[in-house]
């Protein structure tokens, strides 16, 4: 019984903490973004840095789905 209730309360946590984290990042991008176009970064050089450092942080993740399901089949 205890069980199910920390389920519950974890599953409606996890989600709210994920979307304040997101919204933190949006936040601190827009900042950042801000910031380095006052100082004269080209808007162009920033999205392919953002795309450039969103790839190397998402590259692990994927490889670690892949071989997890050794299958192909997606969970």
């Amino acid at each position: 019984m205890m069980m199910e209730k920390k389920g519950v309360v974890v599953g409606e946590v996890v989600p709210c903490m994920l979307m304040a984290l997101m919204e933190f990042c949006t936040i601190g991008l827009t900042i950042l973004a801000s910031t380095v176009f006052s100082k004269g970064l080209s808007p162009f050089v920033f999205v392919v840095y953002t795309n450039a450092l969103s790839s190397i942080f998402l590259l692990p993740y994927n490889t670690f789905i892949v071989s997890r399901n050794k299958f192909g089949s997606f969970p």
